[in-house]
């Protein structure tokens, strides 16, 4: 039987747990225009962001002309030159034709060994401002390349690229890229709001990952769809370089998509923490990478998470995916074993315990679904949406957390009463190691698959 003072210690453990979630993606303050001119500010970001139209520019608009004059003034202002490809090229699947302008500046290294491209479309769509997706991202670029003169010169050729037609197939990326041996990060986004991640990685991403980790960029770092990059593209000139051969990582952010592409998606919604987040990392990767011999870019895939905060990351090899699952499974089965010799657990309240746990995901699943359906009922629109994309779908999905997590405290009470929390936690152990096991399999097929 567990002590009072230990089953108190419960709440408190699951507070901590919490606060640690929620520290893994906070964003960092923004920085006033009176910061010293080589720290990145948010607020200077700002001034750019605001300075575009804040109306939608699609490719080929008079909107989408002016941010392009805009991004050329500024660079030209920084006392750069910057090169302007321009080229009349074809939707893929539209067969539609565009003239794309993309602009390319390069911020020259010292003895370059290879470059480190920053990739951030300027256009948007029709059915939006497009200050999030992705005026943000130029904003941030330009204030990142204006605080990089001020700083030493860096080893490597650091280019940042604007392209054109990334709404539209992909088309100003597609026009642009070559074989060469760049590192690239593309900058992209839903809206203005929500903490910087890396989405995913292009394949071979050791070195990659062991630099960024280096560089501490600041972006929440995971590698969670690393294992869908043959079954889904984002639909971002990411895959164009991907596809290319590139060494690099795709940077978004987690938001509500009910702004993306819409008339939300404005300068209102904007919150400036995230311009501090994306230039804060731009700065930090070029100044890492600036440095460092490009001349070898690539090793065997990683598996990789920020823990605790983004200044924490927990990596390690693929080929360490088994060996380590075996050892949770040694461990769990070394915590049965002596739990069982003392008589802290007993087989049938862990049989119980287990049937208790997987009934509350089915009965929380359940009853989910159903609120969804009703939802979808109420308001046909939301058909093609999850739960957090609708507006105000925070609310509804702390809402549905709340619900599981008045469940998983009726199932603690009952376990402390029935089988014991000791037999609850134990059979918790024994779930989580199943699911460790079914992701390590993946894993394991992904990798031959890739190889």
């Amino acid at each position: 039987m567990r002590s009072p003072a230990t089953q108190a210690d419960l709440p408190f453990i699951l507070a901590v747990l919490t606060w640690v979630s929620l520290r893994v993606t906070a964003m960092p303050d923004g920085v006033p225009a009176s910061a010293p001119l080589d720290q990145f500010s948010s607020a200077r970001a700002f001034e750019h962001l605001k300075a575009m139209p804040l109306t939608p520019g699609p490719t080929g608009s008079v909107e989408n002309a002016i941010v392009r004059d805009y991004i050329i003034s500024q660079i030209e202002a920084f006392g750069l030159t910057p090169e302007i490809q321009s080229a009349v090229a074809v939707h893929p699947d539209l067969g539609t034709a565009f003239q794309v302008e993309n602009i390319l500046v390069r911020l020259p290294g010292t003895d370059s060994t290879r470059a480190v491209l920053f990739v951030g479309h300027y256009d948007g769509v029709a059915s939006g401002p497009g200050i999030g997706d992705n005026r943000l991202s130029v904003a941030s670029m330009l204030e990142a390349m204006r605080t990089l003169q001020v700083h030493e010169p860096l080893r490597n050729d650091v280019l940042f690229l604007f392209p054109d037609a990334e709404e539209y197939g992909l088309v100003g990326a597609n026009v642009f890229v070559e074989e060469h041996p760049w590192v690239v990060f593309n900058y992209d986004a839903s809206d203005g709001r929500g903490p910087l991640v890396l989405m995913h990685t292009a394949e071979e991403d050791g070195w990659l990952v062991r630099n960024l980790v280096a560089a501490d960029s600041g972006a929440f770092l995971k590698s969670q769809q690393n294992s869908e990059r043959d079954a889904e593209r984002w639909g971002q000139d990411f895959d164009v370089f991907e596809a290319a051969g590139y060494t690099g990582a795709n940077m978004n952010n987690w938001t509500n998509q009910a702004y993306y592409h819409s008339r939300l998606d404005n300068v209102d919604h904007v919150d400036e923490r995230k311009l501090q987040a994306y230039g804060f990392s731009m700065v930090q990767i070029a100044e890492h990478f600036g440095r460092i011999d490009l001349s070898e870019t690539r090793a065997g895939d990683r598996v990789f998470a920020s823990v605790f905060d983004t200044n924490l990351v927990l990596h390690y090899s693929n080929t360490w995916t088994w060996p380590l699952t075996l050892l949770a499974m040694v461990g769990v089965a070394g915590v049965l074993g002596f739990g069982l010799k003392r008589q802290r657990l007993n087989p049938l309240a862990l049989a119980k315990s287990a049937a208790a746990l997987v009934g509350l995901l089915l009965v929380g699943t359940l009853l989910v679904t159903v609120a969804w359906s009703v939802i979808e009922g109420m308001h046909p629109e939301a058909v093609w949406q999850q739960e957090i994309d609708i507006y105000q779908g925070s609310l509804l999905l702390d809402g549905l957390i709340a619900f599981v997590v008045a469940g998983f405290i009726a199932l603690l009470g009952w376990g402390s009463r029935r089988p014991g929390v000791d037999n609850l936690q134990a059979a918790g152990l024994i779930l989580v190691l199943l699911l460790a096991v079914f992701a390590a399999a993946g894993l394991h097929h992904d990798c031959r698959r890739v190889a």
